[in-house]
């Protein structure tokens, strides 16, 4: 009987496990949500070559992208953190952690911003996530999957903002 050989995944072998329309919609060959407008994204990732390619794709799509790399680029933006209509946020960054910063601006901003959540690595399922987070996705899934999420999010927060200016004039009416 012959050995089996201990198979490792690799991004390009998931990949090549992916449905063609699944496949052409993450790296970018397909469908892409488009939403009504598109939205002002923060992103804060302490990788370089992340913030860059996802920056590129959304400008080729039509949104903003303010890209944070560091904690002192992060602070100075504090002031228009309001301004944002999603944001982007890397679990694992090298001066704090995602779910502190997205604690940290739920406490600090005028407005509930929905945050999108990126690692390299599986998410902590037993952690307490901020309310404001509204999905986590992997990396590897590439920068239209991410950028799929941050529209959706957004959709999602003006539908319920919608939500609430409606509940709001029947209950001044």
């Amino acid at each position: 009987m012959p050995k089996t050989q201990k198979t490792i995944e690799t991004p390009m072998s998931m990949y090549r496990g992916l449905e063609n329309s699944k496949r052409s919609m993450l790296y970018g060959g397909g469908d892409v949500f488009k939403p009504s407008s598109y939205p002002r994204i923060l992103l804060v990732d302490d990788d370089p070559i992340f913030g860059k390619i996802v920056s590129r794709s959304a400008h080729q799509l039509g949104a903003s992208v303010t890209y944070c790399e560091n904690i002192t680029d992060f602070g100075k933006l504090s002031d228009s953190w309001n301004d944002f209509d999603v944001a982007v946020i890397d679990c694992n960054l090298g001066f704090t952690n995602g779910y502190e910063l997205v604690d940290y601006m739920e406490h600090y901003t005028k407005k509930s911003i929905p945050v999108v959540l990126v690692s390299q690595t599986k998410q902590d399922k037993k952690k307490r996530w901020p309310t404001t987070i509204r999905e986590f996705i992997h990396k590897k899934l590439g920068p239209f999957a991410v950028l799929n999420a941050a529209f959706e999010a957004y959709e999602i927060s003006k539908i319920y903002e919608d939500m609430e200016l409606t509940n709001k004039k029947k209950i001044l009416n």
